[in-house]
């Protein structure tokens, strides 16, 4: 059984870190303090370009406004609450503790002793612009596998299991998981879940220290991580498990029409108008490395790999090696894990 948790409210855990897990005197999840009012605040700012992703209609989006709103933070809140509580079900920080004596699961350290290891290390010159001491890549390869498997596994909870109140409310839909909605209530409900999702992991992204935030062009993990999220909520939205994998970890499926139909509903539908939508509404640029810009520069080669078709861009080939990390990291997780991946249940049939 997952050892007890505790759930805290707390000061020291900043608004960008959404959340974080510490291991000493007793296991928590502290929620930042500052998070709710923070959300609030930029979901209100947000408005305009929500209220559009949920209804066609003007005057659906004028009624439905506070809604709309209301929905977004629950989503948003519930992800962040699931994201963690994956990392322990996963596994994640019973072995990083082991490997890297750790007491803590935090956005901003990506789960490793950054600093303590880094004063334990030889000082080192740098390139320009990075700092001295930085964490090696594959140690960033290694956390940001496992901030994918939490989000993966926390979106695919959210939509094929949680009955979220705000969403019901909004569409007045049914007792069930937005999977399970009305065509139309689905669209939306898919539309606004991306939004918030997306939000969150903007929010995360921008408590990385200088190095990680600014994703090279030969290592672009925030936007890899970013649409890793996006792809499970393509399987999830177009009923893609029948995933098959190789000697590396590659995971392949063989379209159908039916597949290919739906999952070009759902770039077209679902994820073009977040991917169009205004998410900087104070500014008038956003600079290029930045992951709303990158969002739609690496859209295409993102919509390639769904598809079944050759990617082109680093990113794209970023993508499927983190698919395969995240197969390989599964078995040094084993031994920490509370339940087996979805992958190997269906690899062992």
């Amino acid at each position: 059984m997952p050892p007890k948790v505790r759930l805290r409210i707390s000061s020291d855990v900043d608004a960008s870190e959404c959340a974080k897990i510490n291991w000493h005197p007793e296991l928590q999840i502290l929620i930042s303090k500052a998070f709710l009012p923070s959300l609030h605040q930029e979901v209100e700012k947000l408005s305009p370009a929500l209220i559009r992703l949920a209804f066609a209609s003007p005057r659906a989006q004028k009624e439905g406004q506070t809604a709309i709103l209301s929905a977004v933070e629950d989503i948003a809140i519930s992800f962040v609450l699931l994201h963690e509580l994956f990392h322990l079900m996963g596994g994640h920080f019973g072995w990083l503790s082991k490997h890297r004596n750790i007491d803590r699961f935090d956005e901003r350290h990506l789960g490793f002793a950054l600093a303590v290891r880094s004063r334990r290390r030889k000082v080192h010159v740098a390139a320009p612009g990075i700092p001295a001491n930085s964490p090696s890549r594959s140690a960033m390869t290694t956390s940001y596998v496992l901030e994918s498997e939490a989000d993966c596994n926390a979106i695919q909870w959210l939509t094929r299991y949680s009955v979220l109140a705000g969403l019901r409310t909004l569409l007045r839909a049914k007792d069930s998981p937005m999977t399970d909605f009305a065509p139309k209530h689905r669209q939306a409900a898919f539309r606004l879940a991306l939004a918030a999702i997306w939000l969150v992991i903007r929010r995360m992204e921008s408590s990385r220290t200088t190095l990680i935030q600014s994703s090279s062009e030969e290592h672009p993990l925030p936007i890899t991580r970013l649409f890793m999220a996006f792809g499970t909520f393509v399987k999830e939205y177009s009923a893609i498990s029948d995933i098959s994998f190789d000697d590396h970890g590659g995971g392949y499926h063989r379209l159908s029409d039916d597949d290919v139909t739906s999952m070009r509903e759902f770039l077209m539908l679902i994820m073009r108008p977040v991917l169009i939508a205004d998410w900087n509404p104070d500014r008038e640029t956003v600079s290029p490395r930045s992951l709303e810009a990158q969002m739609s520069i690496y859209f295409p080669d993102f919509a390639n790999h769904m598809l079944d078709r050759a990617v082109s861009t680093v990113v794209g080939k970023e993508m499927i090696e983190m698919e395969k990390a995240r197969f390989r990291m599964d078995k040094a997780l084993k031994p920490f894990r509370y339940f087996p991946t979805a992958e190997l249940r269906r690899l062992k049939r």
